[in-house]
């Protein structure tokens, strides 16, 4: 009789072993899953500039077509911009385009004709002075200088779309206006920005999950894909994706607080 007894308790709690596991399982498999290696959205390591005071340098080459200082000035505007939250170091003090970086602290701009379908690119230099792309080997490491580039070719800016949908629209979709346009420029330069400050792309979820913020779906390829609130989200246009914003959103505060705090 004992011997069943314990047996039938040993049973009862494997199962709840088993449930226990798998619980936990699922309510992280969305995060590890989408982004193993950067689950908080932010990059470690520094950036090579002095965070409380950041200087931006605007190069000749990248004021082309909608490429205008009104579109660079926005990453330092209040509540717009990544200047002025609270509790964190963050401050970007001055964006110019005229004489020239008194010292290698300033994140230099320049214009390129970049691979088709990119408006924008973080790249970092070394105590060399090479350029090197950020990818998964460097992204985490300590940069001497970040620099960004601008594409310069107008068929990025001027692309078709068909809202809502990825890709390309057709010849019967409508050309973005001047101001759809600037918009697209003004996002390109501030999610650039976002990454000269260590901030990554937002981790997505296949569900909406509102403790996360991924509550925007949007239709991709492979099917529906949650998105927060973000001008850090990539993959399309601000009048393409409702996700898609051209200034800092609240899940963009917090991990900016949660990076420089």
């Amino acid at each position: 009789m004992r011997k069943k007894v314990l047996k039938r308790l040993i049973s009862v709690l494997l199962v709840c072993v088993i449930a226990v596991s798998t619980v936990t399982i699922q309510s992280e498999a969305h995060i590890e899953s989408e982004s193993p290696a950067f689950p908080g959205n932010n990059w470690r390591g520094s950036n090579g500039h002095t965070i409380t005071d950041i200087k931006i340098y605007i190069n000749s080459s990248s004021i082309t077509g909608p490429l205008i200082m009104d579109i660079y000035y926005r990453p330092m505007i209040p509540v717009l911009g990544w200047n002025a939250v609270s509790n964190c170091q963050v401050n970007i003090s001055e964006i110019k385009n005229t004489g020239s970086p008194t010292s290698y602290d300033w994140v230099l701009v320049r214009g390129a004709q970049l691979e088709s379908g990119v408006g924008g690119r973080i790249y970092h230099r070394n105590m060399s002075g090479n350029l090197i792309t950020i990818d998964e080997t460097n992204r985490d490491s300590n940069w001497y200088r970040a620099e960004i580039h601008m594409t310069t070719s107008m068929d990025f800016w001027q692309k078709k779309i068909k809202v809502g949908k990825p890709g390309s629209g057709g010849p019967s979709d409508p050309s973005p206006t001047d101001a759809q346009i600037k918009d697209r420029a003004r996002t390109v330069f501030m999610h650039e920005v976002g990454h000269a400050l260590k901030l990554c792309h937002p981790v997505t979820g296949s569900t909406p999950t509102s403790t996360a913020g991924h509550n925007i779906r949007r239709t991709t390829y492979t099917g529906p894909v949650y998105y927060p609130y973000s001008v850090m989200n990539t993959g399309g246009y601000p009048d393409q994706y409702e996700d898609i914003r051209a200034s800092r959103q609240e899940h963009d505060t917090q991990n900016l607080r949660a990076r420089w705090g």
